[in-house]
């Protein structure tokens, strides 16, 4: 359903966003 279609594409964006900020803590924690 459309419905399913949001949360699936939501959660997507979630995702990504935490794999991305876990590769910049990563980073500064190189520093």
């Amino acid at each position: 359903t459309d419905q399913m279609n949001r949360i699936v594409n939501e959660l997507d964006s979630i995702h990504f966003s935490i794999k991305k900020a876990s590769q910049l803590v990563k980073e500064i924690g190189r520093q």
